[in-house]
């Protein structure tokens, strides 16, 4: 009699498929308590029932799985199982959860956008000529910084004089790799170019109608892990949604960094095993700080929907308060 299959959501509840989850745990022989818990309520199930046939009884068990999958889970904020499922695996093919608009307020604003009108206007009609390394040219580098970091601080403006190429200016070197992965930007007869069906949105609608393309393209296929200095850890990228749905949830007032480092450790456990302790780093500090970086600083922020406001910190690390911003609501919307 089957059970669970490979691709299912696992039983355990913790969203994944059962083959990247507890299979290996039930083949080893130790399922984690939720499984195990499960596992009772089926042997219950066959115990306290007459099955008149296998079809039977194969139906009353699906039935058992799909109401243990459709059951709220207090670590994930109300979201089922199967919801979760498909947060981590079908995070734009899920319309009966969330929405993502396509069409926006032409006046976004997003630092990754700044950035990228920025190069789109030094491209222009004529091109702009790429370094030997085929960067962005250090005279557009260093004016770019000037105009990102005008309205900083003054720790963030002394950062102009160290900006001597690309490499130096990650967010600027960030939004010109996601441009290219795109297919907006690419270099034609030895120039940077806007390719020619993009052309015709930035001239008909401007720069920020591609910005639905380019938030996309972040989430699910630029590697979040790119020169940061940590584990590659896929479940930090994979569960950008449901970072999202927590953003959206809880992000109407100012919460500490850690509320929602808190919430993803909570989410997901197990993903502490997949790290080791460093001389002057925990496993769960490595894991909280790439959480945040990857997912708040280098992500929510980056692209405008979250504001990030810096608080007091005992460590040499920055901290943050986290809030949500108009254009998150904009952006995305859920139905549960």
């Amino acid at each position: 009699m089957s059970t669970t299959g490979r691709n299912e959501p696992c039983p355990c509840g913790s969203g994944k498929k059962y083959k990247t989850c507890c299979l290996r745990h039930d083949q080893d022989g130790a399922s984690p308590n939720t499984a195990k818990d499960f596992g009772q309520d089926i042997g219950k199930l066959l115990a306290e029932t007459e099955f008149t046939s296998l079809e039977e009884a194969q139906a009353q068990l699906d039935l058992l799985f799909a109401k243990k999958n459709a059951a709220p889970i207090e670590a994930f904020h109300t979201l089922s199982a199967t919801q979760m499922h498909s947060f981590l695996y079908r995070p734009f093919d899920s319309p009966e959860l969330v929405h993502f608009s396509t069409i926006l307020n032409p006046e976004i604003s997003a630092p990754a956008m700044k950035l990228f009108s920025l190069i789109v206007d030094a491209i222009g009609n004529e091109g702009l000529k790429p370094t030997a390394k085929g960067n962005l040219p250090q005279k557009f580098c260093r004016e770019a910084a000037r105009i990102y970091w005008a309205d900083q601080d003054d720790i963030h403006r002394l950062r102009i004089d160290s900006v001597r190429s690309e490499d130096n200016f990650f967010d600027l070197h960030c939004i010109r790799l996601l441009a290219e992965m795109c297919g907006i930007l690419r270099k034609f007869k030895g120039k940077f170019i806007i390719g020619t069906k993009y052309r015709k949105i930035v001239a008909s609608q401007g720069p920020t109608a591609l910005f639905p393309e380019l938030l996309k393209k972040y989430l699910t296929e630029f590697n979040w892990a790119y020169g940061d200095g940590y584990e590659e850890i896929h479940i930090v990228q994979q569960s950008f949604l449901f970072s999202l749905y927590l953003l959206n949830k809880y992000g109407d007032i100012a919460r500490p960094q850690e509320y929602y480092e808190d919430a993803f450790l909570a989410a997901f456990p197990d993903v502490l095993k997949e790290l080791q302790d460093r001389p002057y780093l925990t496993a769960e500090q490595q894991l909280r700080r790439m959480y945040f970086l990857r997912t708040f600083y280098r992500g929510f922020r980056f692209f405008g929907l979250a504001e990030l406001t810096p608080t007091p910190s005992e460590n040499l690390y920055s901290h943050y308060d986290v809030k949500k911003t108009n254009l998150l609501d904009q952006v995305v919307s859920f139905s549960m």
